[in-house]
């Protein structure tokens, strides 16, 4: 999950140049009066991208924190402490 996030934030440059391509190629054919209605639709479409990126993060995000408070419960209920379980995708070695 770690890696598609940080892909995910690697295209982000990508889709906002594609988005700004578009924008000006589109502009540059449409009739002055469908100019504004097109500027609204590409805006729409940005705050949509934006607004999709944001929950997969908040989700992301929150995923990572239950983890966290899972370990931090079984450390109450045992007698040492408890480390979380490490994801595949962290690349950190488990210590010896």
């Amino acid at each position: 999950m770690l890696s598609l996030m940080r892909a995910l934030g690697f295209l982000a440059p990508a889709a906002m140049a594609a988005l700004v391509a578009i924008s000006v190629a589109a502009s540059s054919r449409v009739l002055p009066e469908e100019s504004a209605a097109v500027a609204v639709m590409l805006a729409v479409a940005g705050a949509a991208g934006l607004t999709a990126m944001a929950l997969l993060g908040a989700a992301f995000m929150g995923h990572q924190l239950n983890r966290i408070a899972a370990a931090l419960e079984r450390t109450l209920e045992t007698e040492g402490p408890r480390a979380p379980r490490r994801s595949r995708t962290t690349g950190a070695t488990p210590e010896a």
